[in-house]
């Protein structure tokens, strides 16, 4: 029914209201915060993912193009959502780049963001997460695919988790194809 996402959302804004005033403008100023700096997170995990990737065009490409500048910004819960996405990607590339320590950080801090607004964004993360394990090619050693198998159990358990959390705010209390399509 969406009131668990909702709710939270004002839970978030009276929090940012309760610390800078009831101010529309200084509200503005710090959801456009957030959508911007989980836009840099998003700029620091192709940096930390694609080092020899095309940095510059990619920064304009996501600091420049409408999506910051016009949907995201504002008060509600889409700069939450890009700060959370921000997290989870800068997350999977610490995580591929075999930096588990700070990915696990990373990915926890960005998995709660978004589970807290719109857990169905959360699954779907995860599910791209799990993908992205799942192709990614280990150099063939057993302790490589042994990492693998844990990773995939630990974002499998995570996703089955997820999913569940995402059908009770949804209110689907079966999970099959009919009744998430609403056939």
């Amino acid at each position: 029914d969406g009131k668990f996402g909702t709710h939270n959302t004002e839970l978030i804004t009276t929090a940012v209201y309760t610390v800078v005033g009831p101010s529309p403008i200084v509200g503005f100023l710090v959801f456009g915060t957030l959508a911007f700096w989980g836009c840099v997170l998003l700029l620091k995990a192709f940096q930390v993912a694609i080092p020899e990737g095309d940095f510059r065009r990619y920064a304009v490409f996501v600091l420049l193009l409408p999506s910051l500048l016009f949907w995201p910004s504002s008060i509600g819960k889409e700069a939450f959502l890009l700060l959370g996405v921000g997290l989870v990607g800068l997350g999977a590339a610490k995580l591929f780049t075999k930096r588990i320590a700070a990915a696990v950080g990373y990915l926890m801090a960005g998995l709660l963001a978004t589970a807290l607004i719109r857990p169905h964004l959360t699954v779907l993360l995860l599910a791209s997460l799990f993908v992205a394990l799942l192709l990614r090619k280990g150099s063939g050693t057993p302790t490589s695919f042994l990492g693998k198998a844990v990773g995939l159990a630990l974002v499998g358990a995570a996703s089955v988790l997820a999913i569940t959390q995402a059908a009770d705010m949804l209110g689907i209390e079966d999970l099959t194809a009919e009744e998430v399509t609403g056939g």
